[in-house]
């Protein structure tokens, strides 16, 4: 492979890319509440903060070095592709047996940004062409542009300006060399160096990073020991930041410009605040992590609050995973349009049911959760206490066939097995739906 990309490297200057060396910014997207607060922001359907492209020379001399020394030293002497690094790491990832080190370039980099591939040998390979190709029709200077205008921050950040602004609330052209270098040591990995996420493990890059530039010689031992004893703050997030699951859909179903919403952002707010308060008092006792809440009006239908998760940056536990649309067995949640179909067929509310050991056909036992049998019961009495046996009794007196086109005429689109595959458990929750069809169903129900 060696040799190969060798070669490459003397005949790639013939097909050299007509492309711009920096990404398209591509058109924007605002989404906001329905009072016109913004929720969040669109660069060419990207979920992403940026800003439009800046020259080389708005971008701090201090970025520049710290970024060539922690990602590239030999930027300015290799032809896009760093072969004493491939070398390198060839030899110690055949060693450990495992991928234990990279080679990319800056370069290589910004191939992958301006077109993404698969982590895989022949998606390395095409990036390293790529990273030829990029060197044999543009100078360092253009290069170094791109990627810095290209490559992701953390945070959902793109671009050293966005970046620099998003931190530090400054242009990249003015910040510090302790700031650079803070900067520069994100996009090895934007989720493990995330300052926001965490800071610990960013700033200990930042110190690295400095002490290879002073070890390079980009740094005297002055200008070393000033950037390691000051002390950088890291802006908080700008609120703009609300309802990212909901501004995703909102997104996806419009185009550039300005979306105003139904969202209300105090809705939203006192929802992830309640949401938040329930998930520290079940975690203690339950474990339990996460969550979702969704807020309709009943009247329109209109979204008020859409919470897809507890903490949309916690990959721990799945924060990016939107909760509203994910499938999740409802359990007793559809019990009450089970008994709306039995009333429709003539049952009333006040009409006795036996609460008693009972099997399906299937020869499964129908147990209530406090495991107790309470004899005859009114239908209003096992809704409100949400006893089991009387569903199961119910759905086989409706008909499960019955109850599942129900709930299909209630929106419950992912319930799209037959009747057979759920049996009397559908009565029980037994089918996965959304939280968005289940709250939609109940809105249907009040109105």
């Amino acid at each position: 492979m060696i040799y190969a990309l060798k070669l490459a490297c003397a005949l790639l200057p013939l097909l050299a890319l007509p492309a711009a060396a920096a990404p398209d910014p591509g058109a924007s997207t605002e989404i906001t509440d329905r009072y016109g607060r913004a929720l969040r922001s669109y660069l060419d359907g990207a979920a992403a903060s940026a800003c439009a492209p800046v020259k080389l020379e708005a971008v701090s001399p201090w970025l520049v070095l710290a970024t060539v020394a922690t990602e590239d030293k030999r930027f300015f002497s290799h032809p896009g592709v760093d072969l004493r690094s491939v070398a390198r790491a060839v030899w110690q990832n055949s060693r450990n047996g495992r991928a234990v080190s990279g080679a990319s370039t800056i370069t290589q980099q910004l191939a992958r940004a301006l077109e993404p591939r698969p982590r895989t040998f022949t998606g390395k390979l095409a990036e390293m062409f790529s990273a030829l190709r990029l060197e044999a029709g543009r100078s360092k200077e253009e290069i170094l542009e791109g990627y810095f205008n290209g490559v992701s921050y953390g945070a959902l950040i793109t671009g050293a300006e966005a970046a620099s602004r998003a931190y530090f609330g400054l242009p990249a052209k003015d910040i510090s060399l302790a700031q650079a270098a803070l900067l520069a040591g994100i996009p090895k990995s934007p989720v493990n160096y995330d300052p926001y996420r965490r800071p610990a493990a960013a700033f200990g890059r930042q110190r690295l990073i400095l002490r290879r530039m002073l070890d390079s010689g980009l740094l005297d031992e002055e200008n070393y020991r000033l950037a390691l004893s000051e002390k950088v703050s890291i802006k908080p997030r700008e609120s703009a930041f609300s309802a990212p699951h909901f501004a995703d859909q909102a997104a996806k179903r419009s185009g550039p410009g300005r979306v105003r919403t139904t969202l209300d952002l105090r809705v939203q707010e006192s929802a992830a605040g309640a949401l938040k308060n329930h998930l520290d008092a079940l975690s203690a006792r339950h474990h339990v992590t996460n969550g979702a809440v969704l807020v309709l009006e009943n009247d329109t239908g209109s979204v008020l609050a859409w919470v897809g998760s507890n903490d949309f940056f916690d990959t721990a536990h799945s924060g990016q995973v939107d909760g509203v649309t994910a499938l999740r067995q409802p359990g007793s949640a559809l019990k009450p349009f089970l008994y709306a179909l039995a009333l429709s067929k003539g049952a009333k509310a006040s009409d006795i049911i036996e609460d008693a050991p009972f099997s399906s056909p299937g020869g499964h036992a129908a147990l209530n959760y406090d495991k107790a049998y309470h004899g005859k019961v009114r239908l209003r009495e096992a809704l409100a206490c949400s006893y089991n046996i009387p569903a199961v009794r119910t759905a086989q007196k409706t008909g499960v066939s019955a109850f599942l086109a129900k709930l299909g005429d209630f929106g419950f689109a992912s319930l799209d097995k037959p009747a057979a595959f759920y049996g009397e458990g559908l009565a029980l929750g037994n089918g996965e739906v959304t939280l968005l069809e289940l709250v939609n169903a109940y809105a249907a129900l009040a109105r």
